[in-house]
């Protein structure tokens, strides 16, 4: 483009870098963030920091995504919940349990209501952290959607009245959106596997064909 003598606005900068955080490219979005700055006419803005932010947290680049989050506050901005669920996630990769507990505790002092994705990001972390912090994590769940909460507290409970648990998990299902459900179901599951609690795995498979959460798969139950 800048052969051509195309002059790069703010715009464009944050389109390619927005592109290369939907196809991973580290490398690429790294020497476009030091095109735009040394251009001496677009200035990074939050979303510049917020693609760079998530291009680091999928990566797994722990250090790369907080010295960018230290920019971002540098410069003015402050975190929304994409930064903020990009980080969850980051962390949780890396079993960094204290990170994600703080981070969410920051979302909580900026104010920004945890929603249905970000609560699912942190379902997500449960699914790959040692049995002995899901604690920490099922405190921040609890907080920021109360239905999970139950729902988790309920799935590591050895006894549960009857019915109790597929009841509760069915209400949580019907509050959440429906982009989210085979994910929030996915990650229950996953979470009984890695317990090995394999009765309730099986019963949330089923409570989601029931639901057609899942279709197209035949029960084997």
């Amino acid at each position: 483009m800048k052969e051509k003598g195309l002059e790069l606005s703010v715009v464009l900068y944050n389109t390619l870098l927005a592109m290369c955080a939907d196809v991973g490219y580290t490398e690429e979005a790294a020497a476009i963030f030091e095109d735009m700055k040394s251009s001496g006419n677009c200035m990074p803005d939050s979303w510049t920091f917020s693609s760079l932010i998530t291009i680091y947290s999928c990566s797994g680049k722990v250090p790369e995504a907080e010295a960018m989050l230290n920019a971002m506050l540098e410069a003015g901005f402050e975190p929304n919940i994409f930064v903020l669920t990009s980080l969850i996630q980051c962390y949780g990769k890396a079993n960094r349990t204290d990170e994600v507990v703080r981070t969410f505790d920051r979302l909580l002092e900026l104010d920004i209501t945890p929603d249905d994705r970000f609560c699912g990001c942190m379902l997500n972390v449960m699914t790959q952290s040692p049995k002995e912090e899901l604690g920490k994590l099922i405190d921040c769940i609890d907080k920021a959607n109360p239905k999970l909460g139950n729902v988790v507290k309920l799935l590591l409970e050895e006894q549960n009245g009857e019915g109790t648990f597929r009841k509760e998990a069915s209400e949580l299902f019907d509050s959440i959106s429906a982009d989210v459900k085979k994910a929030y179901c996915n990650c229950l599951i996953d979470l009984c596997v890695n317990l090995n609690l394999l009765e309730k795995a099986c019963e949330l498979f089923d409570l989601g064909l029931t639901l057609e959460i899942y279709i197209d798969i035949q029960s084997c139950l």
